[in-house]
């Protein structure tokens, strides 16, 4: 009887550890987090990559836009809105001129101005190797915009702001 007692209990703290480890990992913080991670992670190429894995990537890039998503990136050449298929063009397309890239975010910082929309102020970082053999080592701060559409954190707007204008 004492040993049942002793089960039963062990196991309603699992439950109840699961159920509260599961509640803190799906706030709505920890989606875009995990979006921005995914994101990065999908962006970086620690390798040279094929052409067919290139065009995966592309098209598991246009998943994280909204219809018509406002990019303001100069090093891109890239201002105003944009489709889901131009940005990941534009992507890939800058992505061809390195042979090894990581991409990160870091100091992600996410606010809830309205339901269902998140804004990121965020520091990204490219280090890796130009095809031509030039080291790469850039920092900039982006401001996004996030629409929680369809289930999923999608970005509605990103821009690189200018430190100066801090």
């Amino acid at each position: 009887m004492h040993a049942r007692l002793i089960i039963l209990v062990v196991v309603l703290l699992a439950v109840v550890t699961a159920i509260i480890s599961w509640r803190l990992h799906h706030t709505p913080t920890a989606r875009v987090t995990k979006r921005f991670n995914a994101l990065a992670a999908l962006i970086s190429m620690p390798q040279p990559e094929s052409p067919i894995q290139m065009a995966v990537k592309g098209q598991n890039l246009q998943g994280f836009f909204t219809a018509s998503a406002e990019l303001h990136t100069p090093v891109l050449g890239a201002a105003g809105p944009m489709s889901p298929a131009d940005i990941a063009s534009l992507t890939m397309a800058a992505r061809a001129s390195f042979r090894d890239m990581r991409f990160s975010f870091r100091d992600l910082t996410i606010t809830f101005p309205a339901p269902r929309v998140a804004t990121a102020t965020v520091t990204a970082r490219i280090e890796g190797s130009m095809t031509s053999g030039e080291r790469v080592d850039e920092i900039r701060e982006l401001h996004c915009e996030l629409q929680h559409v369809e289930h999923v954190w999608r970005f509605s707007a990103c821009a690189v702001v200018d430190v100066l204008q801090r």
